[in-house]
C-alpha cells in the first residue's frame, strides 16, 4: 500500500508515559529518531498477572503438544479462567506480558509456540549457530518483540551476545514491547519507535479500531499521524555498522522502505538473512530483492526467507 503525507501537522504525541512503557527514554539519532535503551522495571512488577498454577501447568503442557487445534483449545480455556493480561515465560525463558484478546501474534505464542513461524525460525536459528561473536538483528515491525526476544532466547543458546533494533511505531504495540524489554531488562535491544518509509517526514497511521494490533500500518488515511525515516537512518542511528539478519514486516510498505534501502546503504550493512512478510507484496518485490542479490531459501503464503549472495549483489552506492 502506498503511503502519503499528511497535508496539514497534527499532535504526534502518541508515546505512553515511561512508567507504562516499561523504559527510559535514552536519545534522538543524528537524524531524529528516537530510542530507548535502558530499560526500567515493568510496572506493575513481572509476576503480576502469572497464571494460577493449575493453569500455567497446561499452558506450558501445549508447548509439547503435536497437533496446533490442542494448543488452541487449551488458549481457549486459559483466557475463560481469567482476564488478561497475562504474565509467562515462552521461548525458554523470555518474559512477557501477552494480551491475546486483540492482538494474533500474542495469541500465537501464550499457547503452542513451537508452531509459530516454524520453519522460518527454523532458518534463522540455522543462521544464529554457524557464526560467533556478536549477532546484530533489526526486527522492522517488532509488534510486542516476539521474534526479538526469541532471537535473544537463541543467541543467548549458542553463546552469542545480541545487538538488536525494534522498530515499532504503533503506541499500543511499543507500550507493550517496552514492557517485555524491561521485563527481560534486555539492555542489548534499542527500540526506535518511528515508523518506515523511502524518505523522512510524516506520514498517516491507522492504529484504532483494528481487531488485530498487528494490522496497525502506515496507510493512505489514519488516525494518527507518526515520524517516519528511511531504514538505513534507523540502522545507523542505532550504532549498528552490519545487519546480520533482518525480520521485515510493515504491512504493505516493503517496497517503498526496501527500494530506498538498496539504493542508499553501502552493502556492507545490507543484513545476509532477510526474513519478510510476502502476502502484502506483489512481484516488484521479488525484482528489488533478485536485483539486489537475494536468493529466495524457504517461501510460504506468507512469509519468504532470502539469504544474500554477496558476489552478486548490485546497488547500493551511496555512503
Amino acid at each position: 500500500m502506498t503511503s502519503s503525507t499528511p497535508s496539514s501537522k497534527i499532535s504526534t504525541t502518541t508515546s505512553a508515559p515511561d512508567q507504562l512503557l516499561g523504559f527510559r527514554r535514552a536519545h534522538s539519532g543524528p537524524a531524529g529518531t528516537v530510542f530507548t535503551m535502558q530499560h526500567a522495571s515493568p510496572k506493575p512488577p513481572f509476576g503480576t498477572y502469572a497464571l494460577s498454577t493449575r493453569v500455567e501447568r497446561l499452558r506450558r503442557w501445549s508447548e509439547g503438544m503435536p497437533r496446533q487445534w490442542m494448543s488452541s483449545g487449551i488458549r481457549r480455556v486459559l483466557m475463560a479462567s481469567q482476564r488478561e493480561p497475562y504474565d509467562v515465560e515462552v521461548f525458554g525463558g523470555q518474559k512477557c506480558r501477552l494480551y491475546p484478546s486483540d492482538n494474533w501474534a500474542e495469541r500465537r505464542v501464550i499457547t503452542g509456540s513451537q508452531f509459530f513461524d516454524l520453519d522460518e525460525r527454523q532458518s534463522l536459528a540455522n543462521h544464529i549457530s554457524q557464526g560467533s561473536g556478536d549477532y546484530v538483528f533489526v526486527d522492522a515491525g517488532a509488534n510486542v518483540g516476539h521474534y526479538t526476544l526469541w532471537v535473544r532466547s537463541v543467541a543467548q543458546k549458542f553463546g552469542r551476545n545480541l545487538r538488536a533494533l525494534a522498530v515499532e511505531p504503533d503506541p499500543v504495540n511499543k507500550a507493550r514491547l517496552g514492557t517485555n524489554l524491561a521485563a527481560n531488562q534486555a539492555s542489548e535491544v534499542t527500540h526506535c519507535d518511528k515508523a518506515l518509509s523511502d524518505k523522512p517526514g510524516e506520514v498517516w497511521f491507522e492504529s484504532a479500531n483494528l481487531g488485530d494490533r498487528g494490522r496497525a500500518k502506515v496507510a493512505e488515511s489514519g488516525d494518527l499521524c507518526v515520524q517516519a525515516f528511511p531504514l538505513l537512518d534507523a540502522i545507523r542511528d542505532a550504532g549498528l555498522t552490519r545487519v546480520d539478519a533482518m525480520k521485515m514486516d510493515i504491512e504493505g510498505q516493503e517496497i517503498r522502505v526496501l527500494r530506498a534501502f538498496f539504493e542508499d546503504a553501502p552493502r556492507e550493512i545490507w543484513p545476509e538473512v532477510l526474513l519478510i512478510e510476502i502476502k502484502h507484496s506483489d512481484d516488484g518485490l521479488d525484482q528489488i530483492l533478485n536485483k539486489a542479490g537475494y536468493v529466495a531459501s524457504f517461501a510460504n503464503n506468507t512469509n519468504g526467507v532470502y539469504r544474500l549472495n554477496k558476489s552478486t549483489a548490485s546497488g547500493g552506492t551511496k555512503e
